[in-house]
């Protein structure tokens, strides 16, 4: 008797094994947690994250990352202004467009899934990172050309908490043909969101720059912190698209900007800029509104 109940004991045991087994073969596995998932969760008008979809980066019908800029927030969240080909079936790029998706421990969630259909005057054009502040939070995009060296478009301030762009008028006003924290420091404030600039879109003479303006991207606000009398000029050469060149530095609180005599011949030509009569400063608070 005491050898039929083993038996029955190691049968009964051998049937809850196999019932476990197959429960978990037939039960999906969630890997969207996991470090290294290729999985991308798409943001709702509501809010809430729809079913998850992976991009497809071949050369059939698909789509094709062409590039990205990178940002952290407050948050310590890495956010990724992402420029992709959409492909045909043959693998020839349809179209090219712009996406923010936001990328926590490999889990990547689109923010933005178009750019260009929130924002249909781009045209050819796309965007690019122009500043990003941390404390208080602060995107600001300018729009640029992928194709070739022209001259930049307007600036774009995003929200992240209602996903949306506005476009900074005044501030754009005052962009010479290109410039950036990175190539041009001189001109710039140590957080990014200030700059100098000698050009107006709306002045009709491009040439003689007798004005040097300060521009905030943060509260776009532009305002002349220096002017020369007519006699004088800002110019010392003439720069792509016939924008004026000229010298001018900001450290710490006081811009240092060189004067010279609008009589002077003005050329494009490198060896032949004009030179300096006189070196003035004005005193600016990088910190001030």
């Amino acid at each position: 008797m005491k050898d039929h109940k083993q038996v029955w004991t190691i049968i009964g045991i051998a049937a809850v094994v196999v019932l476990i087994g197959t429960y978990f073969l037939a039960s999906p596995q969630d890997n969207s947690n996991q470090l290294g998932s290729d999985t991308t969760n798409t943001v709702s008008s509501d809010g809430t994250d729809s079913q998850p979809s992976v991009s497809t980066e071949t050369g059939s019908s698909g789509e094709r990352v062409l590039g990205s800029e990178s940002f952290v927030l407050s948050n310590n969240i890495e956010y990724l202004l992402e420029r992709f080909a959409v492909l045909d079936a043959s693998g020839k790029i349809v179209k090219t467009d712009q996406r923010i998706v936001s990328d926590l421990w490999g889990k990547r969630t689109v923010i933005v899934s178009s750019v260009k259909a929130k924002l249909p005057e781009l045209g050819t054009m796309g965007l690019k990172k122009f500043v990003v502040r941390k404390t208080p939070e602060l995107i600001v995009f300018v729009s640029a050309s992928f194709s070739s060296e022209a001259a930049y478009g307007s600036f774009y301030k995003f929200d992240l908490k209602t996903n949306t762009f506005t476009e900074l008028l005044m501030a754009s006003r005052f962009i010479p043909y290109t410039i950036s924290q990175e190539k041009n420091p001189e001109l710039f404030s140590p957080d990014g969101t200030k700059f100098l600039s000698l050009y107006d879109r709306t002045q009709q003479n491009q040439t003689e720059a007798r004005n040097l303006y300060l521009v905030n991207v943060a509260d776009d606000q532009a305002s002349a912190i220096a002017s020369v009398k007519p006699s004088e000029s800002l110019s010392q050469s003439i720069g792509s698209g016939g924008i004026p060149r000229g010298s001018v530095s900001w450290k710490n609180d006081i811009v240092t900007y060189s004067v010279f005599s609008a009589t002077d011949p003005l050329s494009s030509e490198a060896g032949k800029e004009r030179q300096a009569i006189e070196e003035r400063t004005v005193s600016v608070n990088p910190n001030s509104k």
